[in-house]
């Protein structure tokens, strides 16, 4: 017998259709509603097909689908969503801005579309914006159903209007906004995968490396691929060992990464992202650490001044030779003889506690990256 369709809200899925009444384990029928998704989007043509796409999802979900951004957020005032699929370019808001306006309210997890990737916008969606997926038109029909399974597994239910949010939904985003600036601060490029390489997080300087798509790049599927299909399977073969196996077989695999532009390969560390040291395998998700060779992580000489405590004369010097010039060299490009040079670098070895030029230099490199004083 063909269920009979409820108006949308009073819509629930039955659990426990055939009840025994007298019996006292089946005092009543358990009903769970629908999962609600919206999608929006001010291209008809694009509404329509993704309608078409979904449609065959509307047994167990809820889908409303809208041109205008503005009237969705509306939507979501009233009655709640579980996931949000937005596009990123709209005359009224963008997607972004759309999501978060949603997530001052709402726990709903939110999925862009754009029609025209753009890596730094998808760094500020996952890191900042919390976006849960970030995907590049035209998606591919079961991707896209996959990450919105996904998101509803992952959120469980939204906040609807009047419920109070989650306790530990600020404490959660503090921790996550607070991790996401200390990972921007580094040269080394760091990238979240899943099993299946698609890109969950990126650093900043991970974004800046993709984008120039020399031996590393995201395809349209998300999925972060190297430039040949033989360099790109290893990339894979070595994310799904270090997620089988985690710490317990290898803490972390490496690997060398080709570029197409003849410059030295990146090298790279791909290591299990767990949440306990002495978990067996590596969970659900594995980071690729990424070095280029071609570019040195360098203090300014206002970060120097500031970490050692030298003048800005001696932290020219210092700055000079940690670039790979020559002593005469340094001393030239900060405007002094290279006997006033000689001074300064010996004056630097008495403030940072080294003795020779090779340890000053290595101590610089691994300085952290300030802002300037």
């Amino acid at each position: 017998m063909r269920a009979r369709r409820y108006p949308y809200e009073e819509r629930v899925r039955t659990i426990a259709i055939k009840v025994k009444l007298t019996d006292s384990r089946y005092a009543g029928v358990m009903l769970e509603r629908c999962k609600r998704v919206a999608v929006v989007d001010d291209d008809p043509q694009m509404i329509r097909a993704l309608r078409r796409s979904l449609s065959g999802l509307g047994a167990d979900w809820d889908f409303s689908f809208f041109q205008d951004p503005l009237e969705l957020l509306e939507a979501a005032k009233r009655q709640g969503f579980d996931v949000v699929v937005s596009d990123m370019r709209m005359p009224q808001m963008s997607g972004l801005e759309l999501l978060e306006k949603i997530r001052a309210f709402s726990a709903a997890y939110g999925i862009i579309l754009t029609g025209s990737p753009d890596l730094t916008s998808a760094l500020f969606a996952i890191n900042h914006a919390e976006v849960f997926r970030f995907y590049t038109k035209p998606c591919d029909h079961d991707l896209l159903i996959q990450g919105i399974k996904d998101a509803v597994a992952a959120g469980g239910d939204a906040n609807l209007p009047g419920d109070e949010p989650h306790a530990a939904n600020d404490d959660d985003r503090l921790v996550s906004q607070l991790g996401s600036a200390a990972l921007n601060q580094l040269s080394l490029g760091v990238v979240v995968t899943d099993r299946e390489g698609s890109v969950q997080f990126m650093n900043k300087s991970a974004a800046a490396l993709l984008a120039e798509r020399d031996g590393l790049f995201i395809c349209t599927h998300n999925r972060c691929r190297a430039s040949t299909p033989q360099e790109t399977q290893s990339l894979h073969e070595h994310i799904g060992n270090v997620i089988d196996h985690g710490a317990a077989d290898h803490d972390t695999r490496a690997l060398s990464i080709i570029r197409p532009s003849m410059k030295r390969s990146y090298t790279m560390f791909v290591a299990p992202l767990t949440d306990r040291q002495d978990q067996a395998g590596g969970g659900n998700m594995a980071v690729l650490f990424i070095s280029d060779p071609e570019t040195q992580s360098m203090p300014t000489i206002d970060n120097l001044v500031v970490l050692y405590g030298l003048s800005r004369s001696q932290a020219k010097i210092v700055h000079g030779l940690a670039l790979g010039l020559r002593l005469e060299e340094a001393a030239d490009e900060a405007g002094v003889t290279t006997s006033t040079a000689r001074t300064y670098l010996k004056q630097a070895f008495a403030k940072t506690g080294t003795t020779r030029q090779s340890e000053l230099i290595k101590l610089v490199l691994a300085s952290p990256r300030i802002a300037a004083a």
